[in-house]
């Protein structure tokens, strides 16, 4: 039973999900503030 390598393996992909996660949210960001920017742009 090798417990060392399934603590990796859960730690490697908590932070790849984390990683995938945190990019949706920076992408989600900056579109926000690219139509908030494009809007007052218009107005």
């Amino acid at each position: 039973m090798d417990v060392g390598g399934d603590v990796q393996r859960r730690l490697l992909l908590t932070f790849r999900i984390d990683r995938r996660a945190k990019a949706e949210w920076v992408d989600r960001a900056s579109m926000r503030a690219a139509s908030a920017r494009g809007s007052r742009a218009r107005g």
